[in-house]
């Protein structure tokens, strides 16, 4: 499942997603592109950072893979 996450330090940019693992609401989250699960991370299922699919788009933000990470070819 993929959902759209807002950068914790910078909330106009979002980034997808990919649920990796569900522990009681618990979600284990990959940034999609991210080479490996070195950058993993969990946010429980309600987190104000979570959103479903379409989100970014309605609202005028905009799609920009996090800082810092290591990504698949070209970030």
């Amino acid at each position: 499942m993929l959902l759209e996450a807002q950068n914790d330090m910078e909330p106009n940019h979002v980034w997808l997603v990919k649920v990796m693992e569900n522990v009681g609401g618990r979600l284990l989250l990959r940034y999609e592109g991210a080479e490996n699960a070195a950058n993993d991370f969990w946010l429980f299922y309600l987190h104000h950072r979570l959103h479903p699919l379409g989100w970014t788009e309605k609202h005028g933000l905009q799609m920009v893979p996090p800082p810092g990470k290591q990504w698949i070819g070209t970030p």
